[in-house]
Order: structure tokens, then sequence, then C-alpha cells
């Protein structure tokens, strides 16, 4: 609020253009199709900053460029780097987000992030929370296919839906709970979760993975591949699945965080 009013609007060509070609990144390298998609609506923020150039011009964005924003911003996101000390972190990334423009490189991707397997064995799917947000987008990075045609799933479609109805359980609520099968991993933890839409599952309608298998296309080993779903689905055995499951959702998130 202190700006000064001529000064906007002498900038106003960049703050328009960082906006627009952050926004475009946003959708092209992560598959974000509205704000509500991204864990932190400030990841917005540095990223327009980085692409506010004057007028008609375009950033040529480089390869090393593309690589340190990829990592900053999945660092971000699995860290929740913007859960607290908000202003404090977007100046620091407004900063380096300047020097990876202006130099070619940064400190950008610097902080500090673990992962393990409790992260998506413990942490429920909401649809609201960033954990669930983060996870959705590294899903939407492995390109997920149909679990009742096999064909890949429109994520733009899907994604400006965003609601919870194109995700569901992998094994089945009833098929846990008749099997009592909750004690020890939460039916409804991001581990037991994929893009599967109301058709999907009413096709799959409930049952224990190995009778629904037979309901599957027959390229269902690829259609679990873009999943991060092992084959161990179909033991219907819910503990030894989640935990196996999970660590290839950790290799697949320290792969995007460059860990």
């Amino acid at each position: 609020m202190k700006l000064n009013g001529g000064g906007v609007r002498e900038q106003f060509d960049r703050i328009t253009n960082g906006i627009k070609y952050a926004i475009d990144h946003l959708q092209s390298h992560y598959s974000v199709e509205r704000l509500s998609n991204l864990p932190f609506t400030t990841l917005l923020v540095p990223l327009s900053v980085f692409y506010a150039v004057e007028g008609d011009k375009e950033l040529n964005l480089t390869d090393d460029q593309r690589r340190e924003i990829d990592r900053w911003f999945w660092r971000s996101s699995f860290s929740k780097r913007y859960s607290s000390g908000v202003i404090r972190n977007l100046n620091a990334d407004i900063a380096q987000m300047n020097a990876l423009r202006n130099n070619g490189k940064s400190n950008l991707d610097s902080m500090h992030v673990e992962i393990d397997k409790s992260y998506f064995k413990e942490n429920r799917f909401g649809s609201g929370n960033v954990n669930t947000k983060t996870f959705i987008l590294m899903l939407a990075a492995m390109k997920p296919r149909s679990f009742s045609s096999g064909a890949p799933v429109n994520l733009s479609d899907t994604l400006k839906a965003a609601n919870r109805t194109e995700f569901h359980h992998l094994m089945p609520r009833a098929f846990l709970k008749e099997t009592v099968q909750t004690a020890s991993i939460n039916e409804s933890a991001l581990v037991n979760f994929a893009f599967l839409s109301r058709a999907d599952n009413r096709l799959l309608g409930g049952k224990a993975p190995s009778i629904y298998r037979g309901k599957m296309p027959t390229n269902s080993g690829e259609v679990l591949a873009a999943a991060l779903c092992p084959e161990s689905l179909f033991n219907d055995v819910y503990e030894q699945f989640a935990d196996e499951r999970a660590g290839w959702l950790v290799d697949k998130a320290k792969s995007l965080c460059e860990l």
C-alpha cells in the first residue's frame, strides 16, 4: 500500500507478464489447472517475479533454471515451506528468483526436506490440505491412466473439477472393513488413493482388488505403473500393499525433489 501509484503503472507490463508466464509454467510443468490445485498459492508469487520481463519480451528459460525451479517447487511443497514464516520465506525466495533470472544460479532450492513412508501412510486424503494437493500433483506427473479403459486420464478436466470425486480408494473401504484391515493404517491414508473416476469406481464396485482385477483393461500393468501402484495390490493384504506402495511414492517424491 506504500508503493507509489505512478511507479506501479510504469511497471505494469512486467507485473502482468510475470503473472501470465508463471501461470503458463505451472500449467505446463505441474498440471496446475486452478489456483486451488497449488499446495500453497504463495508459490505463484516468487515464480511471477522470475518471469517479470518488460513489454512484449519473453524470458528464455534455460534447462538449469528449469531444474532449479522444479526443485524449489517440489521441495517447498513437500516441506510445507509456506506453512509458517511466510513473509520471511517469500522475501528470501523472491531474492533468489531474481538471482536465478539475472545470474543463472541461486540458492533457491536450498531448503531442508525429508520424505519417508510415514508421509503417505499417516497423512489422510483431504482435497483441501497441502499434503493431498502435493500428492495429487505428484500422481499427475506420472500421466495416470483410467483403471477401467486404460486410456490416459484427462488431467485438465479432472484437476479443473478439483474435487474428491475423481480420486478413490485402491483397496475399497467396504472390503477393508469386511476383512478387518484398518487397524494399523487408516483406509483413507494417501497411500490408498489414486486417480479413479466415479465411472472407474462404479465398475470396480467395492470388491477385493483380486476380484476387480478381472475388470481392468489388458494393459493393467501400464495402468498400475502410471499410478505408482505395485502388483501387491492384488494380494488383498492392505498393510503389505501400503508399505510397498509408500516406498514407490517416496522414491518418486525424492526424484522430483532431486534428493
